[in-house]
């Protein structure tokens, strides 16, 4: 008896591997179409370059980056501080290969200089209860992940990363 239900199994064993499969197929078809359809953020959103901070991008040589923005405050070799006026700051960083890997700028005091969320992220931030604002969108298609915060109170302040994946 033992034999017997053991070759049955047997027999039916590559029946039972194929079977999820083939009851699963069609509805994850139609799931992936659908995803297929829907924009996201990555899709939507400015790509490399499209938003780029005063002509800069992630991936650019630093000396390339320098000749653009000019002489910074402070030069090291994986980063440079630019303090353009008292209002904006922006920390520019480099990877070994001197090849721009983030952007985080930084608005202070005339927060109508900052862009707004929509501008960079591609997509509404709301804001906090408190007034703060926080997102983080990946954009693999950019190849980077860019983050947008917005603090509240009596000294506010925008601050954008721009980080490549």
């Amino acid at each position: 008896m033992y034999l017997l239900r053991r070759n049955i199994f047997v027999a039916f064993s590559p029946f039972l591997v194929i079977l999820p499969f083939v009851l699963l197929a069609p509805g994850s078809a139609d799931c992936q179409a659908t995803a297929k359809n829907v924009p996201t953020a990555a899709d939507s959103a400015p790509k490399s370059g499209a938003w780029a901070y005063r002509k800069i991008a992630i991936g650019m040589k630093a000396d390339d980056a320098r000749k653009t923005l000019g002489d910074p405050k402070d030069k090291a070799d994986d980063q440079d501080l630019y303090m353009f006026t008292e209002d904006e700051l922006a920390q520019i960083y480099y990877d070994a290969n001197h090849m721009i890997t983030a952007i985080s700028v930084t608005y202070y005091k005339d927060l109508t200089k900052a862009p707004a969320a929509k501008e960079v992220l591609g997509e509404e931030a709301p804001p906090k209860p408190d007034g703060t604002v926080f997102k983080t969108v990946r954009m693999p298609k950019a190849g980077y992940t860019v983050s947008y915060s917005k603090t509240s109170g009596d000294s506010p302040s925008v601050s954008i990363t721009f980080q490549k994946l």
